[in-house]
C-alpha cells in the first residue's frame, strides 16, 4: 500500500518524477483542447491526465463486459 510518507521530501527515497509532453505545431489544437479540458474539470494538467487514463481503463473494462455479454 502506498502511503503519504512515500510522497514527501522527508522520505530519503523520495525522487520527483517528471515527463515532458511536447505538442508540435501539428498538434497545437490538441494542446488547446487539453488545456480547455483541464480548466473545465478544474484540475491541474497532471490530474487531467490521470482522469483521462482512468477513464480509458474504465471504458476498456466496459467494452470487455459488452463483448462477453454479446
Amino acid at each position: 500500500m502506498i502511503t503519504y510518507e512515500q510522497y514527501t521530501k522527508n522520505n530519503t527515497y523520495y525522487k520527483p518524477r517528471t515527463i515532458n509532453l511536447y505538442f508540435g505545431e501539428q498538434h497545437d489544437q490538441t494542446l488547446d483542447r487539453f488545456t480547455k479540458l483541464s480548466k473545465k474539470l478544474r484540475r491541474s494538467r497532471t490530474q487531467t491526465l490521470d482522469f483521462l487514463l482512468n477513464y480509458y481503463d474504465c471504458r476498456e473494462e466496459d467494452l470487455k463486459y459488452m463483448r462477453v455479454m454479446g
